[in-house]
């Protein structure tokens, strides 16, 4: 007995099939998806979003996303056709604080685990903007860390720079930008499933100044964007990596 997810995979082979060129191979397929759909108490609808799939990945943060990674992770999401949704994380229970011995109240203090960002499109989309998403972080972290070590300790700065080096991917990842199409598709998959949501996630303080108008936070965003700017889409991110799909179905 397979489940529902199963049944799905099975009836999106289905109908992949059922678009063959052979009239009893196409048949055949058709009316498996069929008995399958009507077995499994699944709609035409659902039928017809059944090749969107979501994968997730670890947020930098916990209740909130930080503005960089929300602006990243929705630009290289949206660009390959995926729509980025966040989790904040859950209560993971309780650790000590320091110092070991406390007569206050607050002797405990709860644990949580990051937020989670789940990229949803169809068929490899997600995969392929997952994996973009982490490579441009883990260089961002890069550039931050360099950056770090050139102006020293100043959260502020390194804030504004880390905004302006997003902002110039941003900029060119929004020029491989999916058919919107691709984008209303997801959109009705996640009403489906997920109802309609209602809030959006909430983001991290700003703290860099570049908001403000901040002339030297201005000057630090600039680097950044200059840096970011040097970043190779393609060979350095894997946004025309292959990936592999199996077929058949059963």
């Amino acid at each position: 007995m397979i489940d529902k997810a199963k049944a799905l995979e099975r009836i999106r082979k289905c109908l992949a099939l059922a678009g063959s060129s052979e009239p009893h191979e196409a048949a055949a397929a058709l009316r498996q998806a069929k008995v399958l759909m009507e077995k499994y108490g699944i709609s035409d609808l659902e039928a017809s979003l059944s090749d969107i799939g979501e994968l997730e990945c670890k947020s930098s943060g916990k209740s909130t996303i930080p503005m960089w990674e929300a602006t990243l992770a929705k630009a290289v999401g949206e660009a390959l056709g995926c729509r980025v949704m966040h989790r904040a994380a859950r209560y993971a229970g309780q650790s000590y604080v320091r110092p070991f011995l406390s007569a206050q109240r607050h002797y405990y203090r709860p644990y949580f685990e990051n937020g989670r960002l789940f990229f949803i499109g169809a068929g490899p989309r997600p995969e392929i903007a997952r994996y973009a998403f982490e490579t441009l972080r883990r260089q961002l972290r890069k550039a931050r860390k360099e950056y770090l070590r050139r102006v020293g300790r100043n959260p502020k700065r390194v804030d504004a720079f880390v905004l302006g080096w997003v902002l110039a991917v941003q900029q060119k990842v929004e020029a491989l930008a999916a058919p919107l199409a691709e984008l209303e598709r997801v959109d009705a998959a996640i009403a489906a499933r997920h109802g309609k949501a209602e809030e959006t996630a909430k983001l991290g303080k700003d703290r860099s100044g570049l908001l403000d108008g901040d002339k030297d936070a201005v000057r630090d965003a600039a680097r950044g964007m200059a840096a970011g700017r040097d970043i190779d889409l393609h060979s350095g991110v894997g946004l025309d990596r292959p990936v592999m799909i199996s077929g058949g179905c059963q």
